[in-house]
């Protein structure tokens, strides 16, 4: 509008220019005019070409907008059809993706199916070649099974034939034994034979008879050391060894045998026999006892590897700092150690005991017992007997425990005894019989 408004104000100044040279015109000549109305005619004709060209450049510049509006509508609708269908391609794209991804889990389950019924291939080929090669060996041994029939039945027939030949010289045999019967010079031999037979016997008993006081006073020397031994270790052991020993003794721990009235021994009386009062038989009582003794302390370690953190006695409690008694051993070793029963013995308590934590309690009979303390975890029971070096429970830290360790105490008669002292005597043991004595000289 602002266009035409523009275009009408320059054709009204243009109708005004020629009015005023028309007007001037009139007092030209004839020739004047006629060029001046050219010119005015000129002015016109171009007015209205140059009008006719802007109008029509204004409508094709319009159409030009209009159809540039449409491109760029189009443009839109294109470009966002043109990502709904770019979405939609990444779509199947990832779905082909877990299509191939699934199909190659499936072959790879297929080969590995392929490759397992193979190898059951290959096994029932080996067992059939087995069962085949079996099946060989059985006729082999049906063969050879046959062929030992035959010999059996020759066997047989043999055998028959030596049945005969037996039976004959059987009547031939009671044939001789009617004459043997007959001739009594044949059993006078004999009785001098048996006389010589009896003195070799007596002569035998007697280096028998030497032989066994040999071998007692050997025996006494080896009883009588190994006593001095056992008594010298278990009195390291700071323990009372007479009482322990009594205990040991005792008739509980399994006598027994056939009752027998003392009297002639079986060879007739030639041999000595104990008295009741023998220091030689006193002695093995001993030794047996002590040796009941050794079978039954704790002479062994509660742990096959082991830092000793604690000593027995008198120390400086982890928590109070003062001065305390500690009556056993504290050791230290790697987290799930496990717990090892020091001897044979009944479990009289385990579980939960006040600063002990977790603690297995064990009795060894005559008065001793050891106990297990600060436990993570117990594998025995109440009442149950542990075998020598049984494992008992883990290593902890329950309780009054500063850290992951083992309380281990020794107790006799509720005493608490240095269990540092019995393990060294455990290891002296081993040396008790080293010095024992020689087995005695042969003096046929």
């Amino acid at each position: 509008m602002a266009h035409l408004r523009l275009l009408t104000d320059r054709c009204h100044a243009a109708r005004n220019a020629v009015v005023r040279l028309c007007t001037g015109c009139r007092e030209l000549s004839a020739a004047a005019q006629l060029a001046t109305a050219a010119i005015i005619f000129t002015l016109a004709a171009s007015v209205t070409v140059i009008s006719v060209s802007y109008a029509g450049g204004r409508h094709l510049l319009s159409d030009s907008f209009g159809q540039i509006r449409t491109l760029e509508r189009a443009y839109a609708g294109l470009l966002s059809e043109s990502h709904r269908s770019i979405l939609t391609f990444i779509e199947q794209i990832g779905e082909l993706q877990a299509r191939t991804e699934h199909q190659h889990e499936a072959i790879r389950e297929l080969t590995e199916v392929q490759e397992t019924l193979g190898r059951q291939l290959d096994s029932r080929d080996r067992q059939l070649a087995g069962v085949a090669e079996e099946r060989n060996n059985a006729q082999v041994l049906i063969g050879e099974l046959e062929q030992a029939m035959a010999g059996v039945e020759e066997l047989m027939q043999d055998m028959l034939a030596e049945k005969s030949s037996l039976k004959e010289r059987l009547e031939v045999a009671q044939d001789r034994l009617a004459e043997v019967s007959q001739q009594r010079d044949a059993e006078r031999q004999v009785e001098v034979g048996l006389r010589w037979q009896l003195a070799r016997l007596e002569d035998e008993i007697q280096q028998l008879r030497s032989r066994r006081e040999t071998a007692q006073l050997w025996l006494k020397d080896w009883v009588l050391g190994s006593t001095e031994a056992l008594e010298q270790l278990f009195v390291e052991t700071g323990v009372d060894v007479e009482a322990l020993v009594e205990r040991a003794a005792a008739p509980s721990l399994g006598q027994g045998g056939p009752l027998e009235l003392a009297g002639v021994d079986p060879i007739g009386g030639r041999l000595a026999l104990t008295t009741p009062n023998d220091p030689m038989q006193n002695g093995i009582e001993r030794l047996s006892a002590l040796q009941t003794l050794a079978r039954s302390l704790p002479l062994a370690s509660p742990l096959d590897h082991f830092n000793l953190t604690s000593g027995y006695g008198k120390r400086r409690d982890p928590f109070t700092r003062g001065w305390a008694f500690h009556a056993g051993l504290d050791f230290s070793a790697a987290a799930g150690s496990k717990i090892l029963a020091t001897a044979p013995g009944l479990v009289v308590h385990a579980g939960p005991a006040g600063p002990y934590g977790k603690m297995v309690e064990i009795d060894h009979g005559m008065g001793v017992v050891t106990r297990y303390g600060h436990m993570r975890a117990i594998n025995v029971a109440l009442g149950d007997e542990v075998r020598f070096r049984q494992e008992i429970g883990v290593i902890g830290n329950t309780g009054r425990s500063s850290s992951l360790h083992l309380h281990y105490e020794i107790r006799v008669d509720d005493v608490a005894y240095d269990p540092a002292r019995f393990l060294d005597a455990g290891r002296l043991l081993v040396g008790v019989f080293a010095n024992a004595g020689q087995e005695p000289a042969d003096d046929s």
